[in-house]
């Protein structure tokens, strides 16, 4: 999987143009802090077999990533989301580790923008 669809880096020029620099690297640092803690709600949820905790934290993974541009976790939410609204527990597996990895390719791309910010 291409890093182009796991991350959308135009957003960044659009987030500045919007609020600066400073609303690029506020839109960065809430994606670090939040989508861990996401991904590991999802995780914790699927290894209890609780379906409501799984879907509650893809549906914030998704918002998250539709703000971000990251148009491949966002789809791997979308679909962990209905699979844990139908309780279909294993076929959700596949698209957790899957999203888990998207988000292992996005950090340094993320880290890269982080560290050229001139705030």
């Amino acid at each position: 999987m291409s890093s182009a669809h796991d991350f959308d880096e135009s957003v960044l020029v659009s987030l500045e143009r919007i609020g600066g620099t400073i609303l690029v690297q506020r839109m960065l640092e809430l994606f670090l802090e939040h989508a861990p803690q996401r991904l590991a709600l999802a995780r914790t949820g699927f290894i209890e077999g609780d379906f409501d905790v799984i879907s509650r934290a893809a549906h914030l993974l998704k918002s998250t990533a539709g703000h971000m541009r990251m148009s491949r976790i966002q789809e791997l939410a979308d679909l962990i989301e209905h699979l844990a609204l139908t309780q279909q527990y294993d076929a959700i597996a596949e698209p957790l580790q899957e999203i888990e990895a998207a988000f292992t390719r996005v950090v340094p791309i993320i880290a890269m923008h982080w560290s050229q910010l001139d705030v």
